[in-house]
């Protein structure tokens, strides 16, 4: 008598230990055992003449940073873009303070103003192949080559001079109009420049960025010329 009650008191903790088991392994997280194939493709709208809005994957803030007020774009005195240079010579920068100026393109420059509303100093990403798209339709969309990080103060907000590349060659230089934040590209080649210069030094303004992307999107497409000079960058 006392084995059989010895037998079934075994067989009870080994089940009990199942069901702890199972049920630790029904509360536990589960992570991707692979990174995530990002679904780039060769989507032309918004950029060059195509109508329509480019495609996107969403850009998420940290969940204790959020935007204040709208995005806008410089005022510029002189909307004559040297070629030479790749720059527009003289621009009125935003009057309110910019503490933060990131990016090394011309033609697209647009101010935002983070706020974090935690207590905490919080560091992100600003990342390569960020887009940002004008509410006037006639004037340039804009697209960030390379990743920056803003730090900002706990309880702090910080204004951001993000200067962008241009994706629309017959558009205007944007003057004083407001922008939207769309998301990082999913446009085959910007995708592919952008994931190249991620991995290079920061760019200076002028270089030859700027006739790459419009190649891109207005010209048919990435050269071999171009993505030679892109790979030899440092």
């Amino acid at each position: 008598m006392k084995t059989k009650s010895l037998i079934f008191s075994v067989v009870i903790v080994v089940l009990g230990a199942i069901v702890f088991n199972a049920c630790k392994k029904d509360v536990s997280p589960s992570y991707p055992s692979a990174p995530v194939v990002v679904p780039v493709g060769n989507y032309p709208a918004g950029l060059g003449s195509t109508p329509g809005t480019p495609v996107c994957k969403t850009f998420v803030l940290p969940y204790n940073i959020e935007l204040v007020g709208e995005i806008s774009s410089a005022a510029f005195k002189a909307t004559d873009f040297n070629k030479e240079t790749q720059n527009i010579e003289n621009y009125i920068i935003n009057p309110k303070s910019t503490s933060v100026e990131i990016g090394s393109g011309s033609l697209v420059q647009v101010y935002i103003k983070f706020r974090n509303k935690s207590s905490q100093p919080t560091t992100f990403i600003i990342p390569g192949g960020l887009m940002f798209c004008p509410h006037d339709t006639s004037c340039q969309t804009g697209i960030t080559v390379q990743p920056d990080t803003i730090t900002i103060s706990g309880n702090d907000t910080t204004s951001c001079h993000i200067r962008t590349y241009c994706t629309n060659v017959h558009k205007h230089v944007p003057n004083s109009t407001k922008y939207t934040m769309l998301g990082t590209t999913l446009h085959t080649d910007l995708w592919n420049l952008v994931d190249i210069l991620s991995k290079k030094k920061k760019l200076s303004q002028g270089s030859q960025v700027q006739s790459i992307i419009w190649n891109i999107t207005d010209h048919g497409g990435m050269t071999e010329q171009d993505r030679t000079y892109l790979n030899n960058l440092p």
